[in-house]
């Protein structure tokens, strides 16, 4: 998409369109995902500890794999994996032709903290748009 050109609209000089026509164009190639990532960080922490109070223990590997995930374009927590604890899977969610019912640990300990997480990433866009509306307004 091109930027916007104010003389092709207004017909001539405005002042401070070209200005804002440039930081609109910068905003709209700014992903606010990426913008901070120390708030996805809190929020996923707040979310792997609220995990782990509500995961079943027995020998701690499973307490132990629970980890977090804060990418580009996701942000998660994840338990288990081949080598550490690969009974993770059908632990949470389950395994019918083995008799095993889902737990659901990870879910119901996320439900539990869920306005604390989610106010994590609230705080973070809130930061996002400060930073934003002292560059616009």
């Amino acid at each position: 998409m091109a930027g916007f050109n104010p003389r092709k609209i207004f017909g001539g000089n405005v002042d401070g369109v070209e200005e804002l026509s440039r930081d609109l164009d910068k905003l709209r190639r700014t992903d606010p995902v990426e913008l901070d990532d120390a708030a996805a960080r809190r929020a996923t922490n707040r979310a792997k500890r609220a995990a782990e109070v509500e995961a079943p223990y027995r020998s701690g590997r499973l307490v132990r794999s629970l980890g977090q995930r804060v990418r580009k374009k996701f942000v998660g927590i994840k338990a288990g994996s081949r080598v550490r604890a690969p009974h993770a899977g059908p632990i949470h969610w389950g395994w019918p032709g083995h008799n095993i019912r889902p737990n659901m640990f990870m879910i119901r300990g996320i439900n539990k903290d869920i306005r604390g997480i989610l106010g994590e990433f609230e705080s973070g866009v809130t930061k996002w748009g400060r930073s934003i509306g002292r560059r616009f307004f």
